[in-house]
């Protein structure tokens, strides 16, 4: 097994020297987008406080991962006040939105990069009494320099992708080694678990107890909040907004030009759109301008600003697009019209709101079938969104049942936290 993890460690320093370049490229930039790599690297590690409790370790990649985890953090915190939660990230993105979570994290640091000589002096420094990964983050020498020093590993939420699956089948005896590594897997559903139980997880580690991003743990925004927020953006009672959600490149393009034909039909219509990556926002401000309209950016409205007829709000802002999801009249999910895997579309579903997405939701199944089986969203399987869009514009009605039949999957779902939490105070106790 040990030329496994020597080819992997190969491979992984290659694709370092290749993405070097690049790095530094985006550091003289000055962009952010890029984590510190002395970080990651582990030279600026801070020293550990005098543990008051278990020291438990999570860690979630990006973004959306690490705003899923919030209803775990707060389970662990509120059965196991003693123990210390330490988060962490691989993007600086994922580092800006724990920093803004609202829950207490007694450290927040970089996931160290995979090398064996890495992880072991990061995990030396660290000294976590658990492990949680999150979804598919199996980082093989991570997980067997921390198996070494005998701490306890807990996947949460684990799913096993279509990709992923095709992909790990090719090295079944190194993923076998990996898995075999964990004291428990916990999985979404009785698919990932037979996924897992296929690359060659053992019976009595896997469990399946449901995906933890149905219990939406960060979403606070009440009917006051909301008011303020359509408020803050001159928008009157009863006026449509589409919002379009973490897109991608080669989506915006048909949102705006649909934007444009309902404009005709419904010159109130407010389209808010919210890139995935940020930094893109300059490049799709080009591009709405070339389309005849204007962009309006929400790190730079004023006061006094507010949206007229033909002009676009970009959200280029990083934590706003849950908020901004309580305005919508109807959601747009990105990542979905093109071959990216799609979204996750349970927050809009938590605010009630009816939801389109293309055919491209495979990293969210299950979820997206709920949803489509229930009618609270549609699957526009051909990309064209303006027929639909006219359609639930024109319709309060149908609009309404696929908002209720959406919040309702959420309800019926909910509770992996508590079931996660479980788990990881389970395997705590008996170390």
């Amino acid at each position: 097994m040990f030329v496994y993890y020597f080819i992997y460690s190969i491979f992984l320093f290659i694709m370092l020297l290749i993405y070097a370049p690049f790095y530094i490229r985006r550091m003289k930039r000055g962009s952010n987008y890029s984590p510190d790599l002395a970080k990651r690297i582990g030279f600026s590690l801070p020293v550990p406080r005098c543990k008051r409790g278990p020291r438990i370790l999570i860690h979630s990649v990006s973004v959306g991962e690490t705003r899923a985890v919030i209803p775990v953090i707060r389970e662990l915190k509120a059965r196991c006040p003693e123990c210390e939660i330490y988060l962490t990230t691989t993007t600086g993105t994922g580092q800006r939105a724990a920093e803004q979570l609202g829950i207490h994290l007694d450290r927040i640091l970089y996931f160290p990069l995979d090398f064996g000589f890495v992880c072991a002096a990061f995990l030396r420094r660290v000294k976590p009494d658990c492990i949680c990964l999150t979804e598919t983050e199996l980082w093989p020498n991570f997980i067997r320099a921390a198996s070494g020093y005998g701490i306890p590993l807990i996947l949460i939420n684990g799913r096993i992708s279509d990709k992923s699956l095709r992909n790990y089948r090719y090295v079944k005896p190194f993923v076998r080694d990996v898995l075999r590594r964990f004291s428990i897997l916990c999985m979404q559903s009785h698919l990932d678990a037979e996924r897992i139980f296929s690359l060659g997880a053992g019976p009595s580690q896997v469990k399946v107890t449901g995906n933890i991003k149905f219990d939406l743990g960060h979403l606070h925004v009440d009917v006051g909040e909301s008011g303020a927020l359509r408020k803050r953006l001159g928008l009157h009672e009863g006026q449509a907004v589409i919002v379009a959600g973490s897109t991608h490149p080669g989506e915006e393009a048909r949102i705006i030009d649909a934007y444009k034909m309902l404009l005709s039909e419904y010159p109130d219509l407010v389209l808010i759109l919210a890139p995935r990556h940020v930094e893109r926002s300059e490049s799709i401000a080009k591009m709405i301008k070339e389309s005849g309209m204007k962009s309006i950016f929400w790190s730079r409205l004023s006061e006094n600003d507010r949206i007229g007829r033909g002009e676009i709000l970009q959200i280029d802002v990083i934590g706003l697009l849950a908020r901004i999801y309580s305005l919508a009249t109807i959601v747009i999910i990105g990542g979905s019209f093109i071959p990216h895997g799609g979204q996750n579309p349970l927050e809009p579903a938590f605010f009630e709101k009816p939801i389109l997405f293309g055919r491209h939701m495979e990293n969210f199944r299950s979820i997206s079938g709920m949803l489509t089986d229930t009618e609270g969203a549609i699957m526009v399987r051909d990309g064209n969104i303006l027929p639909i869009l006219s359609l639930l514009l024109s319709d309060k009605g149908r609009r309404e049942r696929m908002g209720r039949a959406a919040k309702g999957v959420v309800r019926a779902n909910q509770g992996s936290a508590g079931r996660t939490c479980d788990e990881v105070l389970r395997i705590i106790e008996g170390h």
